[in-house]
């Protein structure tokens, strides 16, 4: 799970600095806006993997939901 999670953390870090290392003038609210854009993405991008992860991890503990009482 971690590995995952932390790819996307690098694929975040390469757009931030691909972001940064374009050779363009930028006004402070074009910046904020872009950078506001990248993150938005990140975030959403990492709760929406987190989250298949752990609904992975349920499915496939049969046993543990079993003696839960658990039915999906």
């Amino acid at each position: 799970m971690s590995i995952i999670l932390q790819q996307k953390c690098q694929e975040f870090i390469n757009q931030v600095l691909e972001f940064l290392s374009e050779d363009e003038t930028r006004v402070m609210e074009e910046i904020e806006t872009d950078l506001k854009e990248i993150t938005d993405k990140f975030i959403l991008d990492m709760v929406r993997t987190y989250f298949e992860l752990i609904d992975r991890s349920i499915v496939e503990d049969k046993v543990g939901r079993k003696q839960k009482g658990i039915v999906i």
